[in-house]
């Protein structure tokens, strides 16, 4: 089984339209501490802890699908309140239920620029 930390180029691109957004709407409101609209992207049974620090997701640089896994990796670029910029990386495991992709866990691998 691959672990996600290996290199993000050998994983491949994540082209899923519904799960990106999913992604992207889930990490949004995760850094900015957003647990009500977090909550609705939540699968069942997911226990997710916001940041002690509020920060606003700027962009997602890359995502992609860890192999062997139902799980994704972004990188994404938030900023804090001061405008200090961080480059943070998660792994997002994911579910389906019926059409809908939802978020099972988030779990943070930070590197700061």
């Amino acid at each position: 089984m691959a672990d996600w930390r290996e290199p993000f180029e050998r994983f491949p691109p994540l082209e899923n339209q519904p799960a990106r957004t999913v992604i992207e709407r889930a990490l949004r409101n995760y850094l900015a501490g957003a647990r009500e609209d977090l909550a609705a992207d939540l699968a069942e049974g997911a226990a997710v802890t916001t940041p002690p620090q509020q920060l606003t997701l700027e962009s997602v640089q890359q995502l992609r699908w860890v192999p062997g896994l139902r799980s994704a990796v972004a990188v994404v670029t938030a900023v804090d309140h001061q405008g200090v910029r961080f480059t943070l990386s998660y792994e997002l495991d994911l579910v389906k239920a019926g059409n809908r992709w939802q978020v099972k866990a988030i779990q943070m691998e930070p590197t700061q620029r």
